[in-house]
């Protein structure tokens, strides 16, 4: 099963949905990849509808369907954690976020979570302890009003173990990396992104 953010609204491939949650979810048979991008389109200009479920014989057929719809953009980012098992979250654009961005050509994925992590936190020595999770979001382009943007994030574990302050990225627009622990992170909860929130109380119950 896939799990795509849209907004506030979640797209599902290849998974069923609650009987409770039919009224405000669009739920479709595919074979092919017309209906799916149709169904796409039904969901994008209806609001009414929260999710969209599409099912079909192989999810893995309609998850390469749906990707197909968009410009794919890959990313990598990081959940830090200190010796105190505290998060390091920055702050940009108005809502508090996990440090990530573009898979440059060439790079790996592992090497892309790192370079993203020092570039925007400016914190050295941070030691990778493997892939967390993987999340999906779908965004209309900044500058090019016709292009939607599908962006798969993987996200690694870091540990720092330094006394280095977090140096945020300001020519990125990043205001400020901090700290949080898990009695503090509800600041974070309440004002980011809903495709990280998950990935947050992942963190929380398993970190």
């Amino acid at each position: 099963m896939y799990k795509v953010f849209f907004n506030d609204r979640i797209v599902y491939l290849g998974s069923t949905i609650k009987k409770s949650l039919k009224n405000e979810s669009l739920e479709i048979w595919a074979n092919n990849a017309t209906e799916v991008k149709d169904s796409w389109i039904k969901f994008m200009k209806q609001k009414k509808y929260k999710t969209l479920n599409i099912n079909g014989k192989d999810t893995e057929v309609l998850k390469n369907y749906f990707f197909n719809i968009f410009s794919v953009v890959y990313a990598a980012g990081g959940l830090v954690n200190n010796e105190k098992n505290e998060l390091l979250c920055i702050y940009r654009l108005g809502k508090w976020d996990l440090p990530k961005g573009k898979i440059e050509k060439g790079e790996s994925i592992d090497v892309a979570a790192l370079r993203e992590v020092r570039e925007e936190c400016g914190l050295p020595g941070i030691l990778n302890q493997g892939l967390f999770s993987i999340t999906h979001h779908i965004y209309l382009h900044p500058k090019k009003a016709d292009i939607w943007i599908l962006k798969p994030t993987y996200w690694f574990t870091f540990l720092y173990a330094g006394n280095d302050k977090p140096v945020p990225q300001f020519d990125e627009g990043i205001i400020e990396a901090r700290w949080f622990n898990k009695n503090d992170i509800d600041i974070v909860l309440d004002n980011t992104w809903d495709s990280l929130k998950p990935l947050i109380e992942d963190w929380i119950n398993f970190g």
